[in-house]
């Protein structure tokens, strides 16, 4: 991890990128576009400090912070959620990827993000339960079957550091103005959301009955979270159950690779769906 982080240090320094720490991106400006961006230095509870907010011209823009698991499948089943270092709910799992659900196992981005190679090693622990509860083959005890076990301690223990390194700032809302748009779908915004929450909107479920935030195609999968911590402070977000699924077989899966290529149109239309 260090050896990565360098070559990305290493990757900036080259280009001359300058990197700002504890540092926000406040607010956008443009019309049609964006054609320049307002950062400000943060205060340790992530509040802008007052003067040091400067205007930067930009015709891009990214932000980001963290990620969020998408649980929809496995709340419905009845998964035990629990709590993760960065704040979000994830699914209970033993040492082998098993749910408290019997039959159900989980690895992945559901169980905490961590990367990649974290999911990797989770799948395959994953899969060794699943053999060893089925009995449809003997699965070797120790050696290489240690191995996944190991590094997924050891990919967890990095993502919950930097995980508790760059916390959500407690003060991230006050960088919202009343118009800032919430819920893209709907574009219902900050201001009714917090009108919702005066009202006595306790959850981004009762927010959602009385402005739309999260009834779009999304259906709160992006805003759910954002929409929750700006109504109710100090208490976990918890996604809402989705009943609409279709299950699909390894099997199926499997028959993809064998399938014949979609045409232009068709594949096009695929990414569209998906």
């Amino acid at each position: 991890k260090w050896a990565e982080g360098a070559g990305y240090a290493a990757t900036l320094a080259r280009h001359r990128v300058p990197v700002r720490p504890r540092t926000a991106i406040v607010a956008a400006e443009g019309r049609e576009r964006v054609t320049s961006v307002r950062i400000a230095s943060l205060a340790p509870d992530g509040s802008p400090r007052p003067g040091t907010e400067r205007r930067v011209e930009a015709d891009a823009v990214g932000v980001g912070w963290g990620f969020a698991p998408q649980l929809d499948l496995l709340v419905p089943l009845g998964c035990s959620l629990t709590d993760s270092a960065d704040g979000n709910a994830v699914v209970a799992v033993d040492g082998g990827q098993r749910t408290t659900v019997p039959g159900v196992y989980a690895a992945g981005e559901t169980c905490g993000i961590g990367g990649a190679a974290l999911a990797v090693h989770e799948g395959r622990l994953a899969a060794r339960s699943v053999l060893a509860d089925s009995r449809a083959t003997p699965v070797p005890a120790g050696g290489r079957g240690a191995a996944p076990l190991s590094a997924v301690a050891r990919q967890r223990a990095f993502a919950r550091a930097m995980a508790l390194a760059h916390p959500i700032p407690p003060a991230w809302s006050s960088w919202l103005t009343d118009t800032t748009v919430v819920c893209r779908c709907e574009e219902v915004t900050a201001g009714a959301i917090r009108a919702a929450r005066a009202d006595g909107a306790h959850d981004h479920r009762q927010v959602k009955q009385l402005t739309r935030a999260g009834m779009g195609w999304c259906q709160g999968r992006m805003c759910g979270p954002a929409v929750h911590c700006l109504t109710a402070r100090g208490r976990a977000y918890e996604p809402a159950e989705r009943l609409v699924a279709t299950p699909v077989t390894l099997g199926a899966l499997a028959d993809l690779d064998e399938a014949p290529p979609a045409s232009a149109d068709h594949g096009e239309t695929d990414k569209e769906c998906s």
